[in-house]
């Protein structure tokens, strides 16, 4: 999955956003627990279809009564709720084989599978992953597809550190809020792309790690972090919790995808399936890839028949190429050349 990412304001002087300066507020190295921060983890975390669900019950319009009215908060979440709409709108006059996920029975389905993972003793947060990552296997299971066990990526806190918002940045088209948060690197977890290109073998921790910052002095002087300006800029995924999370092996952003597509050319569409080739399919809608996924299985004239893909942090999935969810667009198909 990939959004548009930009950088929207003019970078701060450092002396008066550094982190020497901001090291000495109180809390300055807790994680910040903010309504809009929960929203944006929900928002990736979960999906756009959970977050609907949560909107519903009202949990997250109270939180979002800290702020006041018109509030950036209030207009953040404005923006989650716009989002929302649209792809419940889309879900509606999409003709794709995949069963909403917004509608009333979705919200009850939901319910019932959080339910019992919380009975079981999962936090909120796995309740959540594990409710949706069962609402989309069931999805594919009526129309053929199925669930590959023990390969969903929940994100991990691993190697601890820092992550600095000295900035305004609209990242995956939300405003992200300014501060400086404990952090993870979770080397382990991949996406879609990661698995579609490069079987989810490729990491950008070695870049990572020489765009780090020292922290020079305060109560945890000597340790690094990491700016997210530095972080878009070269192309490394984060996503803001709690956890807040750093994931070098995710391929997110449309420019690094669209690299990526030189080193393969257009798939006819009836071609035979190679095992000497790789042959994969990019999901596309306004100039994003929302998805992407390998073809394992193709029919008597050649024309894709069976995907395997990774549903975000969710599973991997063998499923029909047109069993997705509708706001992921239409399938191309490509070769390696």
């Amino acid at each position: 999955m990939g959004k548009t990412t930009k950088i929207t304001a003019r970078k701060p002087k450092a002396e008066r956003d550094s982190t020497v300066t901001l090291a000495r507020k109180k809390g300055y190295f807790k994680t910040v627990d903010s309504p809009v921060g929960q929203i944006l983890h929900l928002q990736r975390t979960i999906g756009n279809q959970a977050v609907q669900r949560l909107f519903k019950s009202n949990v997250i319009q109270a939180k979002l009564k800290i702020g006041k009215p018109n509030d950036k908060y209030e207009k953040e979440a404005d923006r989650v709720v716009d989002q929302v709409v649209q792809l419940k709108n889309s879900e509606k006059t999409s003709k794709t084989k995949f069963k909403p996920l917004t509608d009333k029975a979705a919200n009850e389905e939901f319910k019932k599978l959080k339910a019992k993972y919380r009975k079981e003793g999962k936090d909120e947060r796995e309740a959540d992953f594990l409710a949706m990552d069962d609402m989309f296997a069931e999805r594919l299971k009526v129309a053929g597809g199925k669930r590959l066990p023990g390969t969903a990526t929940l994100g991990k806190l691993g190697e601890k550190t820092y992550l600095s918002i000295p900035t305004k940045i609209i990242y995956n088209d939300m405003p992200l809020p300014l501060g400086f948060y404990n952090a993870g690197i979770d080397d382990k977890s991949y996406n879609c792309h990661s698995f579609t290109f490069n079987d989810a073998k490729t990491s950008k921790l070695t870049k990572l790690k020489t765009i780090a910052k020292t922290i020079p002095e305060g109560p945890v002087k000597g340790k690094k972090y990491f700016d997210a300006v530095d972080l878009v800029r070269n192309m490394i995924h984060f996503e803001m919790g709690p956890p807040t999370l750093i994931f070098p092996r995710w391929v997110i952003s449309p420019a690094e995808i669209k690299s990526l597509l030189k080193t393969y050319r257009p798939r006819k569409a009836i071609e035979k399936l190679e095992t000497t080739k790789r042959d994969i399919v990019i999901y596309s809608t306004n100039g994003d890839f929302p998805h992407s996924g390998k073809v394992t299985q193709v029919d008597a004239k050649g024309k894709p028949i069976k995907i395997k893909s990774k549903w975000g942090h969710y599973s991997l999935f063998e499923h029909d190429p047109e069993t997705i969810p509708a706001h992921y667009g239409r399938p191309s198909y490509f070769r390696k050349k």
